[in-house]
């Protein structure tokens, strides 16, 4: 397994969703927010642990996906009322499949955490433009020895 499959896992996830355009749901792709219509949610990497999980080349790995959601600013209370909506979705859409719809070896799938919403500006200063708040999703993993290696 690899960070790359589950954080493609969770863009499918993501993508499936009604508040999403397929599109609109990148992996580390900021240009998305110049293409349209909102919201948007960009993947990207976040820290990863990894543990013994048991015997003979057993481990867990605790990986970080981290989710930026974005809703286009159109005045207070509006802007943030769409966010609370489309950030319920994707914490629904993460607890709905804990192994991220059968991706091998993943155990949990769990939206930890989240940065508080901020505003996003232009370079010079105009905006607000949207709104965005960070998820982060907990996904563990665990694995045996594949039969490479020490353990062939």
């Amino acid at each position: 397994m690899s960070y790359a499959t589950i954080e493609a896992a969770v863009q499918t996830l993501l993508q499936a969703l009604d508040n999403f355009a397929s599109a609109d749901v990148t992996r580390g792709d900021w240009r998305v927010l110049d293409s349209g219509g909102a919201p948007y949610a960009v993947l990207y990497p976040g820290p990863f642990a990894a543990a013994v999980g048991g015997d003979w080349g057993q481990h867990v790995i605790d990986w970080t996906v981290n989710c930026e959601v974005f809703e286009r600013y159109l005045d207070n209370g509006t802007s943030e009322t769409s966010l609370e909506a489309t950030r319920q979705a994707v914490i629904d859409a993460l607890l709905s499949y804990p192994t991220l719809n059968g991706v091998s070896g993943v155990t949990l799938v769990l939206p930890e955490r989240a940065e508080p919403i901020q505003y996003v500006y232009d370079e010079s200063g105009g905006g607000p433009f949207f709104v965005m708040q960070r998820i982060s999703i907990l996904v563990v993993e665990r694995t045996c020895a594949d039969g490479s290696g020490e353990f062939a």
